[in-house]
């Protein structure tokens, strides 16, 4: 059938015992692409034939409670299914298919953070008078595991609560929700002996986590305050005066030079942001998803130092997620596509070990002694230009369109993609010109639309942190300084190699030491490395020197003679 695609044809004269039994097969399939490609076909016959989806599982999902006996939901939701549709071997299928999820439970601070409510707020009044807490500046501001007589429970705002009761009704309208695509619009019920069935006795005496009623009761007294998560420490709450931190909202976004100011409403932009997305033809890319509004933006303070806040702009993403998303997954596939040796880019963390040997083989060739330097990148996101990041992406299309590629294909589910020689329409996938792309790129650096403080504003340079290819585009500009720099080190024939992660990067330059100019030149192309990037990136170094850095939470070690790099933890 895949081979000669003239046979499916014949797989709709199949009865449905046959076709399970197909599907079923084809997940034997060693290529992922093979099996995803036969499943689609078997699906969309099964569709047409029978009008049931057997692809998607049915998910029932429902509060947690203790009391909840998940085997017995799953049981409960497979019998509803049996019934509702009335082909025994489809129904077995679905039926053996069902997966029952727990809701993820409220944790501290899902009820005790209102830093975004704060920041959504046009005026804000100061009302720390009458609290008897530490203060600076006259006003209150402290770490919540400070204060006196907050119960070590609520400190760390990552705890979760215990589990909420769940009544029979609820349990029982969660069940009909999970199943409703295959119900077909009939009128089942479920017996109450079945949902009675579903709950256990509740155990005594194994949980110590607080409810939501006791949180919130616990953290009555600081009404009036903000608490807000503090950046890079998990767990941890600062308490202060809303005055501070909407003067800080203020100073980051309203203030700046990089947003102006917005006149027209919500819903005006919103229709004229559909009307551009219709007209550019994303809809190639993802549908415009409903439900889309311009996203709050708000600061987080910095561990280290307090005074200093981190800017969180979550732009409207919602109707365009999809879109970010798949064009995010196909621009980080083309930068892959260009050799390891040509950037410093990581695809992942786990890589980290595997390009460290790859390094120290390397190094070990051509030179006895290493200098390593390591570097943090400043406000990354928020300095790069529009027009750097549109240069970065044309960039990385030319280099793949020198090589004769037309662009990407993106799986719909999943995350599969390859470059695309020839488009030709496939199941499963959307072919993604590189056109496409660069006109889904310069939509969303020109849609970027946030509120704060009760203003609507428009980010006019920088990239957004909350797209879901913003990451994407910061590091397709990073590659393409550092693609260019070690373009021009190659007449110098130095070893140079490198290591990042986002923000994160580290260099390592091999050196003789029986020829002592090249420790000179050394410092010279790390002098040089330094101004490689965007001119409106700042680098920062972060090792203290002696060919020791900390790098994604564990420290490289490089000795000399011969050259050894290790990594630990």
């Amino acid at each position: 059938m895949l081979r000669q695609p003239w046979r499916i044809r014949g797989v709709y004269k199949k009865g449905a015992k046959e076709l399970v039994a197909l599907y079923q097969t084809a997940m034997m399939f060693s290529e992922k692409k093979s099996r995803n490609r036969a499943k689609c076909i078997i699906a969309r016959i099964v569709r047409s034939k029978y009008g049931h989806e057997i692809r998607r599982r049915p998910c029932v999902r429902f509060p947690f409670s203790p009391q909840v006996k998940r085997g017995m939901v799953r049981r409960c939701a497979a019998e509803m299914i049996m019934q509702a549709i009335a082909d025994l071997d489809i129904a077995r299928f679905i039926a053996g298919k069902v997966r029952v999820v727990e809701k993820k439970r409220t944790t501290v601070g899902m009820i005790i953070h209102n830093h975004r409510r704060c920041a959504e707020s046009a005026a804000i009044e100061c009302a720390c008078d009458r609290l008897q807490l530490p203060r600076e500046g006259g006003h209150v501001k402290v770490r919540l595991n400070d204060v006196e007589g907050v119960p070590s429970f609520i400190w760390n705002s990552k705890n979760v609560t215990s589990g909420s009761n769940v009544s029979t009704d609820t349990l029982r309208a969660c069940i009909m929700e999970g199943i409703k695509g295959w119900t077909k619009g009939r009128k089942l019920h479920i017996a109450q002996e079945d949902i009675q069935y579903c709950f256990g006795e509740k155990g005594e005496g194994r949980c110590t986590a607080m409810s939501t009623t006791e949180v919130r009761l616990h953290f009555r007294r600081f009404d009036g305050l903000v608490a807000v998560p503090i950046d890079r420490n998990p767990g941890a709450t600062l308490i202060i005066y809303p005055t501070l931190y909407f003067r800080a909202c203020m100073e980051t976004f309203n203030l700046s030079n990089s947003f102006r100011t917005v006149q027209e409403s919500s819903a005006f932009v919103m229709t004229e942001m559909k009307r551009e997305y219709v007209h550019q033809g994303l809809g190639k890319i993802a549908n415009w998803q409903t439900g889309g509004k311009i996203g709050h933006a708000y600061v987080l303070p910095k561990d280290k130092d307090l005074s200093r806040w981190r800017p969180i702009s979550p732009c409207t993403s919602d109707p365009t997620r999809l879109a970010g998303a798949r064009t995010g997954r196909a621009i980080i596939y083309m930068l892959f596509g260009i050799s390891g040796a040509e950037h410093f880019d990581l695809k992942s963390t786990d890589s980290l070990g595997e390009q460290i040997k790859k390094f120290q083989r390397e190094l070990r060739k051509k030179g006895d002694y290493v200098i390593t330097r390591s570097y943090d990148i400043k406000d990354m996101f928020a300095r790069l230009s529009h027009k750097s990041v549109i240069d970065a992406v044309e960039w990385l299309m030319d280099y793949h369109k020198r090589k004769g590629l037309k662009g990407v294909r993106v799986s719909t589910r999943g995350k599969m993609c390859s470059m695309i020689k020839k488009v030709r329409k496939e199941e499963g996938f959307i072919n993604m010109s590189f056109d496409i792309i660069m006109r889904e790129v310069m939509f969303e650096l020109s849609h970027s639309f946030i509120c704060c403080a009760g203003v609507m504003m428009i980010q006019e340079f920088g990239i957004p942190m909350g797209r879901s290819s913003s990451p994407a585009l910061a590091c397709t500009v990073c590659a393409r300084a550092e693609y260019e720099f070690l373009k021009r080190m190659k007449d110098t024939r130095a070893v140079i190699w490198g290591l990042r992660m986002i923000d994160d990067v580290a260099i390592l330059f091999g050196c003789r030491s029986d020829r002592p100019d090249t420790f000179g030149r050394a410092t010279e192309i790390l002098e040089e490395f330094e101004q490689c990037y965007d001119k409106n990136i700042k680098l920062v170094r972060k090792d203290e020197g002696g060919n020791v850095f900390d790098f994604l939470g564990t420290r490289i070690f490089a000795d000399v003679d011969p050259v050894e790099i290790s990594v630990h933890p």
